[in-house]
């Protein structure tokens, strides 16, 4: 099924996907404290779960919101996530989101920060609940350099992503294309430019 999928993008081989790069790249490894957001940043924020909400817009039944209020030592910022279908509607996921994120929890937030009529918040974040305040982010998607690949219809970023991971061991069998004295010259400026 994802060989089909990937193949709409011409992934049809590993040497394929090595090369497939990506077209720009999100930064969320800079870890920021709630007070010294900016707007048009991306950055990661960590901190405690004081309320978690999901349910279905009163207004608009195919449109569900998630909220999260998310409180560290410098301040509080509400998340809000807003998703369109049927399987978003259902009561059992918007309670599995929920018991996701209960109050209490420690969450790593990362997204670009955006000031509106209501304040800052992070824009359609990644979130990943974490053990404590320092503790170590497992996501691909959270408190790191993300890679952004070309995509199409029904082929989405988190296939792509993985992909490319677990093709990345492939690499080393890759014979290298530049001549070994540019590699050298180049290696010997950086050498020179570090000093």
């Amino acid at each position: 099924k994802n060989s089909d999928r990937l193949a709409k993008l011409g992934l049809n081989t590993v040497r394929d996907v090595l090369f497939y790069f990506p077209r720009d790249y999100l930064d969320y490894a800079r870890q920021v404290k709630i007070r010294d957001l900016q707007a048009g940043e991306t950055v990661t924020i960590i901190g405690t779960v004081k309320k978690c909400n999901c349910f279905s817009s009163p207004r608009n039944k195919t449109l569900t919101i998630f909220e999260l209020i998310v409180q560290d030592a410098t301040g509080r910022i509400k998340i809000n996530r807003f998703s369109r279908g049927k399987r978003f509607q259902s009561r059992g996921w918007q309670e599995q989101q929920k018991r996701m994120y209960p109050p209490g929890a420690v969450v790593a937030a990362s997204g670009l920060v955006k000031e509106g009529k209501f304040g800052i918040t992070l824009d359609d974040p990644q979130i990943e609940v974490i053990d404590h305040v320092s503790g170590s982010i497992e996501s691909a998607d959270v408190g790191r350099v993300v890679p952004i690949y070309p995509l199409t219809e029904g082929v989405s970023a988190d296939l792509v992503r993985k992909v490319v991971v677990a093709s990345l061991p492939a690499a080393i069998q890759l014979q290298e294309a530049l001549p070994d004295e540019v590699r050298q010259r180049h290696q010997l400026a950086w050498i020179q430019e570090a000093i």
